[in-house]
């Protein structure tokens, strides 16, 4: 059996945000001490690790390890109905083939119950990334750059090296760049192993990833060149990381 309770039910809802930015339904693994989801969307070329420690919870109580299949963008409907109903509590419970959801007000109640989806788990681990370059900055820095790029390309690239952190998209006829020293107040940390780390990747799925990315967020940038991007931000609830397969340039 599953019994959880959620205090921080806005905190939920945007890390549920997050992952449904990238996948419409996965498994979350019920442990002792955590859950977890890890999935890949239908293209793999993306995927997404969240994990959420029973400490998370006003109630976490697992007796055994379980896998339940969901429908991400259920929840957040859920989620999203509870915060702007400003429930109290929402309570998760797994029942038989179904999940029971209940949002606790003041002098009432309601439930969902949702079906459990029998999910395949493709993804076991997370890819290999090379930590050639390392870079902290804030979430607003990075969807700032991603909004201007729209506008001359459907592809970015990340270029490193020991004195900036730039940002650049190039289309057929237009170009856009924006250069980060490593003095700058938007960057808090530049780490890169060789003189020049670079490596491009699809503009479109890196604009869902901080989609869900609060502009205060600290963000981490891990890559190499023609490396799988892993990066990831703070959330109030738990933490999540993304992974990204590379362009290869000619």
């Amino acid at each position: 059996m599953i019994t959880v309770r959620i205090k921080d039910i806005k905190g939920f809802k945007e890390a549920l945000t997050s992952i449904s930015n990238i996948v419409d339904e996965g498994i979350f693994k019920f442990e002792s001490e955590q859950v977890s989801l890890r999935a890949m969307d239908s293209s793999q070329i993306s995927m997404v690790y969240f994990v959420a420690s029973k400490k998370d919870f006003l109630l976490y109580d697992v007796s055994q390890p379980i896998n339940v299949g969901l429908k991400i963008t259920d929840l957040v409907n859920i989620f999203s109905r509870a915060v702007s109903e400003k429930a109290e509590e929402v309570s998760i419970e797994k029942s038989d083939n179904k999940v029971l959801i209940t949002l606790f007000f003041a002098d009432k109640k309601s439930r969902f119950e949702l079906p459990i989806l029998e999910l395949s788990q493709s993804v076991t681990g997370d890819p290999k990334v090379s930590e050639n370059a390392k870079v902290v900055i804030l979430a607003s820095a990075i969807k700032n750059a991603l909004k201007n790029a729209e506008l001359v390309s459907t592809y970015i690239s990340f270029i490193t090296t020991k004195e900036s952190f730039v940002i650049e998209s190039k289309g057929e006829v237009s170009t856009f760049s924006v250069e980060f020293s490593k003095k700058s107040s938007e960057l808090s940390e530049l780490v890169v192993k060789d003189d020049k780390i670079r490596a491009t990747y699809p503009l479109q799925y890196l604009s869902d990833i901080m989609n869900g990315a609060s502009d205060s967020a600290t963000t981490t940038i891990i890559y190499n060149t023609f490396g799988v991007l892993k990066i990831s931000y703070e959330i109030p609830v738990g933490s999540i990381t993304f992974f990204l397969a590379p362009i290869r340039e000619d």
